[in-house]
């Protein structure tokens, strides 16, 4: 497959201090080497027994060059019959908007999550911290679903309203002046918001028993979502297994550099997507070199 042979030359692992000047790089990264190494034990199912994965189709096999008899052509192997009832899992009104849409998945189970774990942050943050006298955060209160939502909605219009600096979005001077920021939400109230938004609980965390130590600030959100997309969309027999690539550019150990992406530089997710309208069914963040060690959940496709 000539994407798999493109992704290999060009991918690598980028070090947290790395910058946009070492992307003349070509050495390839270990990882590569794991990923297309051609052994079988890289692709296999750790649910799968002894005696299934013996008789497993071969990946080297599979890439190895064979003369194909045009006159004899073997016939297909049979497909299995699709029996499911792909389409939505829930009800909609006909004048629905792209909001109603939204927040299936951004529902008030996710917001309570996030004002719990942004307001217990902000205590203990307080409780620990010493403030200065004209310390910002001195004015904190605790905050509520409608002003997070306030808050989110201002970020999503920043993706849109672009401008270099962040507080440049609450200037009162005419060149540079937005009202709809002002209107919404105050700067020093978004700052805040800014500071101590958080979406776990630090003093539970436990590194030695949690499923991804790497991914325990996010690990609640994104598994609610996750679990959104499964159950929100029923797919049909029609879906395409891919990677895709996150723009991202801060410190993180496994930040990726591929050359021949359009963001070039990301967080590489592996994704299963229904090929009709590129609904995204499932999602599993690419964290480790060690490709065994990802479990890409294939089987809630079966039945």
């Amino acid at each position: 497959m000539s994407g798999r042979k493109r992704f290999a030359s060009d991918m690598t692992y980028v070090p947290d201090d790395i910058s946009d000047t070492d992307s003349s790089s070509d050495s390839d990264s270990e990882y590569i080497d794991d990923i297309y190494s051609g052994t079988d034990e890289n692709f296999s199912d750790s649910s799968v027994d002894s005696d299934e994965s013996e008789n497993s189709f071969s990946i080297q096999n599979a890439r190895q060059w064979c003369k194909i008899d045009m006159q004899n052509i073997p016939p297909a192997p049979a497909s299995f019959p699709f029996i499911g009832n792909p389409g939505p899992n829930f009800t909609m009104a006909d004048d629905a908007t792209v909001l109603d849409y939204f927040e299936l998945f951004f529902d008030d189970v996710m917001l309570q999550i996030i004002v719990k774990e942004t307001n217990r942050y902000a205590q203990q943050y307080m409780n620990k911290a010493v403030p200065k006298e004209r310390s910002r955060w001195k004015k904190w209160t605790d905050t509520d679903e409608k002003e997070l939502r306030l808050f989110f909605s201002v970020l999503f219009l920043q993706g849109i309203v672009k401008k270099p600096k962040q507080e440049y979005y609450w200037s009162k001077r005419h060149i540079l002046q937005t009202l709809i920021f002002q209107q919404v939400i105050q700067k020093d109230r978004f700052i805040l918001l800014m500071k101590f938004l958080h979406f776990t609980n630090n003093e539970e965390f436990d590194k030695d028993n949690h499923p991804w130590p790497k991914l325990n600030k996010i690990y609640d959100i994104m598994e609610h979502l996750r679990n959104k997309f499964r159950n929100l969309y029923i797919p049909d027999k029609n879906f395409s297994i891919d990677e895709s690539l996150m723009r991202f550019k801060g410190r993180l150990s496994w930040k990726m550099f591929i050359a021949k992406k359009r963001a070039r530089f990301g967080l590489k997710f592996f994704v299963v997507c229904v090929q009709t309208f590129s609904y995204t069914q499932v999602m599993e963040l690419c964290i480790t070199r060690n490709l065994q060690s990802i479990q890409f959940p294939l089987k809630l496709f079966c039945t």
